[in-house]
């Protein structure tokens, strides 16, 4: 098991503004067939307000080929509700190694909000990673759509473990 802090740019900010961020606290879990990543996250949003979550997120491991079940709860700053579960969400990804090179997966998720309404939405990514034997450098792919809003989306990233704390 490990426990890790991060703090990230806010994903609640516009293009090129700073100043909001996230702070993330998060416990891995690996046992056996059964990985968990918990983690308790606090996100700075416009107006000075503050989106809690609470995150409780399980992968099933069967050889070359996975599943997720993950359920989020949120708070808000702002809102006086007494509800604690008025805002969250739930997501499910099924995931499949092809080699050790790539992976695909297909995600649906499940975002419920008593304040802003519901919404469904789906997804596909790809994952390559060039370094033989190492997954510590990764480019992926992915892809959603949102069809409430009728939305699609698709991006590109780049993913690099430093291990600049690790004892080996």
């Amino acid at each position: 098991d490990s426990f890790s802090l991060q703090m990230t740019k806010g994903a609640h900010t516009e293009h090129g503004e700073w100043g909001r961020y996230s702070y993330n606290f998060m416990w891995t879990g690996h046992h056996g067939w059964m990985n968990t990543l918990y983690s308790a996250n606090m996100h700075e949003l416009p107006d000075g307000y503050k989106q809690y979550e609470i995150s409780l997120g399980h992968r099933m491991n069967a050889g070359w080929f996975s599943a997720d079940v993950d359920l989020c709860n949120r708070f808000f700053s702002e809102r006086k509700s007494n509800n604690p579960f008025s805002s969250g969400f739930f997501m499910t990804r099924l995931s499949a190694e092809m080699g050790r090179y790539a992976s695909a997966q297909v995600k649906a998720s499940y975002d419920f909000d008593r304040v802003i309404g519901d919404r469904f939405q789906t997804g596909i990514a790809f994952e390559f990673f060039p370094y033989k034997g190492s997954r510590d450098l990764r480019l992926h792919l992915q892809g959603s759509y949102i069809p409430k809003e009728d939305i699609t989306a698709l991006g590109i990233g780049l993913k690099w473990n430093c291990h600049l704390f690790t004892k080996q």
